[in-house]
């Protein structure tokens, strides 16, 4: 691969609730790890160990996207096990007519996560979903000093702009950038009514990536349907 390639790990803990006719789930998932992968060209591998149940006694899946560049509007998701590929067209994936969402962003101040310099803001979400109304609170550490390949800017603002529209309202991102909250996320904590989890960024560093890493695996078939890791 070009030079400049990056390589990005993500700790992941999560403690879940949920509730629903007939039996209740609760407890601290395993916890998970994220590997993101980019290339000096603007390539991205995303592999996310996704852990089901509470520690120790749940089912842990492999999930595995790529996206190119030149191609912000898509990504493809590899289901390893059945041998098949999916591709996801970004711009397809709609936030449900019937979800409203009001979200109050703050900027909490200025510190260091990892050895980066940070803008900590704070984002309180008002959901309402059909007749249920819920309350989130994000914590989103964000910083421009730790190094990402420039070719993947298209990519991460259109995938930024889509995918955090269901965690909150779409004009944060806007809001997020106007008091300096930009840049690689290098710690997230979420708070909810079911859910408490933190992402953070345990290691950055540069590698020299092997093109396979974001290649289509040969003898992998395409189905239109939505690729399930499992």
């Amino acid at each position: 691969m070009a030079s400049g390639d990056m390589y990005y790990e993500y700790s992941i803990t999560s403690k879940m609730n949920y509730s629903r006719p007939g039996a209740t789930e609760s407890g601290t998932r395993q916890p998970s790890t994220m590997k993101l992968y980019i290339s000096g060209d603007g390539h991205v591998r995303v592999e996310r160990d996704l852990n089901f149940g509470t520690a120790g006694q749940g089912k842990s899946i492999h999930m595995i996207i790529l996206a190119f560049t030149g191609k912000p509007g898509e990504s493809i998701m590899i289901n390893e096990s059945q041998k098949t590929y999916s591709i996801i067209h970004i711009d397809s994936l709609k936030i449900p007519a019937n979800m409203k969402m009001e979200s109050n962003v703050t900027k909490i101040g200025d510190e260091k996560v990892m050895g980066y310099s940070c803008v900590h803001a704070k984002i309180i979400s008002v959901k309402q979903f059909g007749s249920v109304t819920s309350n989130d609170t994000l914590d989103i550490w964000k910083s421009p000093d730790v190094p990402l390949p420039s070719k993947i800017g298209d990519w991460m603002k259109i995938y930024e702009n889509k995918f955090s529209g269901f965690m909150y309202a779409q004009d944060v991102q806007q809001k997020l950038n106007s008091i300096g909250c930009r840049g690689m996320m290098v710690k997230m904590q979420i708070r909810g009514k079911n859910i408490a989890a933190t992402q953070e960024l345990v290691k950055a560093e540069h590698q020299d990536l092997p093109a396979s890493l974001f290649e289509i695996p040969a003898g992998y078939t395409e189905t239109k349907e939505m690729t399930r890791p499992f």
